[in-house]
């Protein structure tokens, strides 16, 4: 990788371009076309990305995805070195760009407008202007402002003056597309002239609201100094200018597929909404009323959908349209178009499209990448605007008619933004179309043990596959082995990645589902522990212990679902007064021994003879609640074994927040993901879940009952204490650590089990949100451990339910020591009571 490291301490030729204020030459620059055959590959190209060290016209997502990379002429040297020594297979794609730069520039001094050449951006508002003054009234001038000081100005239309519904168009966000703008402009044209029948009834039944050009600034410069240019002209620090307009919105801003460095093409901004372009335009579109957004972009021909929408029934529509209008134009002109979400083909944050379609709340919203796939990119030549023209006019009729077909079935349903939450009848068929039973036969898992720090970082890399490689342990430590689970389709490339890495592997679990149908229940109604048991049962059980101990248990909800669920305790008294306990499980769906185990300790408390189980029952008031996540399990008992999360939609392909990142206590500060599919999201803002904010209600009203919070969790024998987000020790680390010691000794006398000790983030991983972090650093409760159970990964999340109860045995074992272990430390009790 050194070649890589040599690339990144030069000083790039458009950087000087940009100083010296000289109008950027491409002279004998070339693009290539590189396809990532491996992921080692996909890696170097990522590495090569972030250097900021050449120009990416198609950016390196995943393997055998195409790859388009600029080349300055003094670089070649470099360039086929890398590709030769990491054997990438590459082609020529443009041999010289400054040629074809040069044939987008227009040699026409005609002073009317046309479609046979790109415009500077004068000439297209002062057609803008014409047309304004040729149809008042039908015509209006609206618009922002820019950081130069320029208007961003577009056109509404509105042939009829009765009310229509409204299309919003955008081009231009960025500088250097110019197909976008013209396209834009053809499309306002055939809007206002053409005679076709269906133009006409496309025309007349909407109000349009057209921006030809989102960022002025860039695109004047595009013209004037760097025809590749694509950012706008605010100066970002003392070497760098520009912000990407299409990373700048106020949706998960910054969170993906951005980079920090000023100088880089994909700088988000210091903040969201922090230029002047996008802050002013979002103005705009709050105070319009629209359904459809369309953003035109190059290059690429994809139609392209926001993944992010709150209300699943999109996907509905969107796809009835998609279907239409891609057909259109394949049978018309046989044009493949791709069209999938945004995130399907890379990962962004801060668009234009998924604020319209999440904050504007806006029903239709594409993303469409204009014409060509690669012969030209940038630079399609201006004879090819009419026909791009053409094409993305056929595309608004399929998609205008289909919409409003669909709009007039469904028009007392939802009508637009005002009353989206009708949406809820769709989405009630949605997901009873979409919950099939997840299946994971032939899913293999693998046990890793990454044995050097390059290991470490390598298998880091394959977490955003995680649609494929499915980690069951993140890899963080040297020498500790994990669990990945493949999915069969990608064991080939997973074979071929891990030989790349070098880390020694071994399978571990032949066939998942096997594991699954060994651990799901027979359906009973009786409560015992020789299996894992549904909800209902456990709740039916919790209830007729308080019927048969009536005097010392109490059935309390301490919260409520998404879903509308109680999240169910007991509340377990023996005689007044006493100091109280709190035991929490099942706040991760998949870990089924952690409900098991708290049920065990809840009927250990009740029923044994022991008298050490006994005096620990009897000198306490227990405050225990088997699940965190009610939702949650029962999806893992109908639908996905191996679910984590709970169940809020976060957006049309993602749903659940992990409530174990959701706290408010250090929240989303570290071991955490910012993609809502991912299994560590940690929702939008601290307590966002109805389960964390209404259980963090309830700890407040006791918080002066209980000294010990007891957190269960599987797998990986770990008892562990505070913090998770941080690695500095706690004030009675030591005291902790020494009572753990010895309850780690009890633990294993019978059954051998070894646990380990210690604080959450050295002995297992950083985790900020965390319920036993919120707990000692929102009340300074100093006895709080997180015991992660049995096993360290023969079984994983599987765990037989012949364990439920030796595993129960042995935890109740080293509770007992635990607090056997207090009285040493009785000032704990006293301080926290």
């Amino acid at each position: 990788m050194w070649e890589i490291i040599a690339l990144c301490i030069t000083i790039t030729g458009l950087a000087a371009d940009n100083i010296t204020n000289v109008k950027a030459s491409y002279e004998n620059y070339k693009v290539f076309r590189i396809h990532p055959r491996t992921y080692m590959q996909l890696e170097v190209l990522q590495d090569l990305k972030n250097s900021n060290e050449f120009s990416y016209w198609q950016e390196p997502t995943e393997i055998n995805k195409e790859v388009d990379i600029m080349i300055p002429s003094h670089k070649f040297t470099h360039f086929y070195k890398i590709v030769s020594n990491y054997k990438m297979f590459h082609r020529l794609q443009i041999r010289n760009v400054q040629e074809l730069i040069n044939n987008t520039i227009s040699q026409s001094q005609s002073q009317n407008f046309d479609f046979n050449s790109y415009h500077a951006l004068e000439k297209i508002y002062d057609n803008l202007d014409e047309l304004a003054k040729k149809y008042p009234g039908q015509v209006v001038i609206v618009g922002g402002t820019t950081y130069e000081g320029r208007k961003i100005k577009g056109v509404k239309v509105s042939i009829s003056n009765e009310t229509r519904p409204g299309i919003f168009i955008e081009g231009g966000i960025h500088a250097r597309e110019w197909i976008s703008p013209a396209t834009v402009m053809y499309i306002l044209h055939q809007l206002l002239f053409s005679n076709d029948t269906d133009v006409r009834y496309v025309a007349d039944n909407h109000n349009w609201f057209i921006f030809p050009i989102f960022n002025p600034d860039g695109y004047v410069y595009s013209f004037t100094k760097d025809r590749l240019w694509t950012k706008n002209r605010k100066s970002s620090s003392s070497f760098c200018i520009g912000s990407n307009l299409n990373r700048n919105w106020d949706f998960q801003w910054n969170t993906t597929g951005v980079s920090n460095d000023p100088c880089s093409e994909d700088y988000p901004g210091s903040k969201a909404f922090s230029e002047i372009e996008t802050e002013s335009m979002s103005q705009y579109m709050r105070s319009s009323h629209f359904y459809a957004y369309i953003s035109f972009h190059s290059y690429g021909q994809q139609l392209l959908y926001s993944c992010s929408y709150l209300n699943i029934p999109h996907y509905v529509i969107l796809y009835q349209i998609n279907f239409i209008a891609i057909e259109t134009l394949q049978k018309k002109y046989n044009t493949q178009y791709e069209t999938e979400c945004i995130s399907k083909f890379q990962q962004l944050s801060g668009l234009s499209t998924n604020y319209v379609a999440n904050v504007v709340r806006t029903l239709i919203v594409y993303l469409y990448k204009l014409y060509d796939k690669s012969e030209y990119g940038f630079l399609l030549p201006p004879k090819q605007i009419i026909p791009t023209g053409k094409k993305t006019l056929d595309f608004f009729i399929a998609m205008c008619n289909e919409t409003l077909f669909l709009l007039q079935q469904l028009l007392k349903i939802f009508l637009y933004r005002d009353i989206m939450w009708k949406l809820t009848v769709l989405s009630t068929i949605v997901i009873i179309i979409t919950a099939q039973k997840a299946t994971y036969d032939n899913y293999k898992v693998f046990r890793i043990t990454p044995t050097t720090q390059k290991h470490i970082t390598l298998l880091r890399k394959l977490t955003k596959f995680h649609d494929r490689f499915i980690f069951w342990e993140a890899p963080v430590w040297v020498n500790m082995t994990l669990n990945l689970m493949i999915v069969p389709n990608y064991l080939p490339q997973f074979y071929e990645v891990i030989t790349e890495i070098g880390a020694p592997y071994y399978i571990n679990i032949e066939n998942v589902q096997t594991l699954i149908d060994q651990t799901m229940p027979h359906y009973k109604s009786t409560f015992d522990f020789k299996s894992y048991h549904s909800l209902e049962i456990i709740y039916n059980n919790m209830d007729n212990l308080a019927k048969r101990y009536p005097n010392k248990v109490k059935v309390i909800v301490g919260g409520k679902t998404y879903e509308k669920r109680q999240i169910k305790g007991v509340q377990v008294s023996f005689k007044a007064n006493n100091p109280g306990i709190f035991l929490e499980g099942g706040i991760h769906a998949r870990e089924w021994i952690s409900p098991a185990t708290v049920m065990y300790i809840l009927h250990q408390l009740l029923t044994s003879n022991n008298s050490d189980i006994r005096n620990l029952a009897d000198s306490h008031d227990w405050y225990i609640f088997p699940l965190f996540n009610p939702d949650g399990y029962v999806y893992t008992h109908k639908v996905d074994r191996l679910w984590r999360k709970n169940r809020k939609p976060q957006n049309l392909f993602c749903v659940g927040t992990d409530l174990n990142r959701n706290w408010n206590y250090k929240w989303n500060t570290t071991g955490v993901s910012k993609n809502p599919c991912f299994n560590s999201y940690p929702g939008t803002k601290p307590f966002s879940e109805i389960e964390t904010e209404s259980l963090s209600k309830y700890i407040q009203s006791i918080s002066n009952k209980f000294y010990a919070y007891i957190s269960f969790h599987s797998f990986k024998q770990l008892l562990m204490f505070p913090y998770g987000h941080t690695k500095a020790h706690l004030d009675n680390y030591d005291e902790l650590y020494a009572i753990g010691l010895k309850a780690i000794v009890a633990l294993k006398k019978k059954y051998s089990t070894e646990y380990r000790i210690g604080n959450i983030a050295e002995t297992i991983y950083l985790a900020s949100g965390t319920t036993t972090d919120y707990i000692k650093g929102t009340y300074n409760k100093h006895i709080v451990y997180v015991y992660e159970l049995r096993d360290r990964g023969d079984y994983g999340f599987l765990l037989p339910p012949d364990q439920i109860i030796p595993t129960g045995v042995e935890t109740v074992d080293s509770l007992v020591t635990i607090f056997k272990e207090i009285p040493m430390y009785q000032k704990y009790v006293r301080n926290d009571l």
